[in-house]
C-alpha cells in the first residue's frame, strides 16, 4: 500500500531474499484539481467561521464586563461614599471668613487670578487666594466669595468648581448658592446645581475660622496706629527735652 493509500502491484527480483528492503519508486496519482481547490476552499471557510466564532465570543465578554462595571458604578452613585446627615444653619456663618480645607489631603481650595482653583497644602499660610467669606444667600443657603478678587465660588452641573462671576452679588444666580450639610468627620457644601464641592476629590471638608473677612487690614491698621502714638509721645519727648 502506497503512502497515499493506493494498493500497488509490485514485481519482485528473484535475487530478493527474505528479509531484504527495497525502495519503490511510486508513480504521482492523477489529482482532480477542482476537487483540491473545493477542498482549499472549504478549509479556509472553516478557518475564516472559527475566526468569526472566536470574536463574537470576545465582544460578547467585553460587554458583559462593560455591563457589570456600569451596574456597579450606577450602584455606587446611589448610596454617597458619605452620606449627608442633615442641613446646618447657615447664619452664624454669614460676615466671617474661612479656609476650605480637606483634612485628609491637608489641602486648602485656591483661587487662581483666572476663575480656575487650585490645591494649597500644609498649614494655612496666610494665602489671600484661599481666603472666602461667607454671605446670606437666602433660605438658609450660603455663597462665598474671595475678598482679593471678587471672585465667587461655584460647582457647575458637571461637579466643576470655577469662580466666573465677580463684583456684587446677583440675585439671579443659582450655582453660586450652597446648602451646608453634616457629614461624618467634617460638613460639605451641596451647590444648587446639585453637584458637592470637592477637594482632592472628597467632598467632606472643614470650614477653618479666619476671623473678620478684614481681620489682616484691621491688624496692620492697629499697627500703623500705635506706630504712629509711639512716634507722637517720642516727637513730645524730644520737645520738653529741648525747653528744658
Amino acid at each position: 500500500r502506497a503512502p497515499d493509500g493506493r494498493t500497488i502491484k509490485v514485481r519482485v527480483p528473484p535475487n530478493v531474499r527474505p528479509g531484504q528492503q527495497m525502495r519503490i519508486a511510486v508513480p504521482a496519482a492523477d489529482v482532480d484539481r477542482a476537487s483540491e481547490a473545493g477542498d482549499r476552499d472549504a478549509r479556509r471557510r472553516q478557518r475564516e467561521e472559527a475566526a468569526r466564532y472566536r470574536e463574537a465570543a470576545a465582544a460578547r465578554d467585553k460587554a458583559q464586563s462593560r455591563s457589570a462595571a456600569v451596574k456597579a458604578a450606577v450602584k455606587a452613585a446611589k448610596v454617597p461614599a458619605n452620606p449627608s446627615r442633615g442641613r446646618l444653619p447657615v447664619a452664624g456663618l454669614v460676615g466671617k471668613s474661612f479656609g476650605l480645607y480637606q483634612k485628609d489631603q491637608k489641602a486648602w481650595l485656591a483661587l487662581r487670578l483666572a476663575r480656575s482653583f487650585a490645591i494649597k497644602n500644609g498649614s494655612w499660610a496666610g494665602w489671600d487666594t484661599a481666603r472666602f467669606v461667607a454671605f446670606d444667600a437666602g433660605k438658609n443657603r450660603v455663597a462665598f466669595r474671595n475678598p482679593g478678587t471678587e471672585r465667587w465660588l461655584r460647582v457647575t452641573a458637571d461637579g466643576v468648581t470655577e469662580a466666573p462671576a465677580r463684583g456684587n452679588w446677583n440675585a439671579t444666580w443659582g450655582w453660586e448658592r450652597f446648602e451646608l450639610h453634616e457629614l461624618a468627620g467634617g460638613v460639605g457644601l451641596r451647590s444648587a446645581s446639585g453637584r458637592w464641592l470637592t477637594i482632592e476629590g472628597k467632598r467632606t471638608i472643614q470650614l477653618e475660622p479666619l476671623g473678620a473677612w478684614d481681620a489682616d487690614e484691621r491688624a496692620a491698621a492697629h499697627e500703623k496706629k500705635l506706630s504712629e502714638e509711639m512716634e507722637r509721645a517720642a516727637a513730645a519727648d524730644r520737645a520738653e527735652a529741648e525747653r528744658r
